[in-house]
């Protein structure tokens, strides 16, 4: 194999990582921010009802999404 050759594949396992690092930097971002996004935009449509409703729901749904798509459709358990 030519240098060529093993530059495009040391830059395509390179760019690999990359990719995954930055999908698990998104969701981490993702799983921080949208509780706050939740509780603001409840609480402009909703008033007081919204702002309290708004954490317990989006836990639940952030549970749901978690039990949905991380343990059936990925397969990945968190050790219980």
């Amino acid at each position: 194999m030519t240098k060529r050759t093993w530059a495009k594949i040391g830059f395509a396992a390179l760019a690999l990582l990359l990719i995954v690092f930055a999908a698990d930097i998104v969701l981490l971002v993702f799983a921080s921010i949208l509780p706050l996004v939740a509780l603001l935009v409840a609480a402009l449509l909703f008033g007081w009802l919204g702002l309290l409703l708004a954490a317990p729901a989006t836990a639940a749904q952030m549970g749901l999404i978690q039990m949905v798509y991380v343990e059936d459709t990925l397969g990945e358990r968190d050790g219980r």
